[in-house]
């Protein structure tokens, strides 16, 4: 068994987020649980809760992102949130993976992300871009 590591996000609308992402970074969702799945209904802090509210609340997600999972939940009661700070960054071997960083690279500015720098060499690396969504999320891409 390996450790794993997953970046965990909560979202006002974590639905809104996942087709965000789904739309504009060529996520897949691979799970979610809402609030009115079985397994919580004996959770005595929900028995309360609306059903429209359960039906609509997203306990736990999973996507996947350039084959990298994260996490994604509801902020408690729509609470608002500011994922700025958060930062991704991918590395791409260049030989075999310079078509998917591109391709990466480009939808997402085509998604209207704020771009900091564009896709083009650095002192550092060949190829280097990055971009804030519209979510906060800072993205870094660089190649290898």
């Amino acid at each position: 068994f390996m450790v794993k590591h997953f970046q965990y996000f909560n979202f006002q609308n974590a639905r809104e987020a996942i087709d965000y992402y789904k739309n504009n970074f060529s996520a897949s969702l691979v799970s979610i649980q809402m609030m009115d799945d079985a397994m919580f209904e004996d959770t005595s802090e929900f028995k309360d809760v609306p059903t429209d509210i359960k039906e609509n609340f997203v306990m736990h997600a999973e996507i996947e992102i350039l084959g990298h999972g994260f996490y994604i939940s509801d902020t408690w009661n729509g609470k608002s949130i500011n994922n700025e700070g958060a930062m991704m960054a991918f590395v791409f071997n260049l030989e075999t993976e310079k078509d998917q960083m591109v391709s990466f690279y480009e939808q997402a500015v085509a998604s209207g992300v704020d771009v900091q720098m564009p896709l083009e060499e650095a002192e550092w690396t060949p190829m280097f871009a990055s971009f804030k969504d519209k979510y906060g999320v800072n993205w870094m891409l660089s190649g290898e």
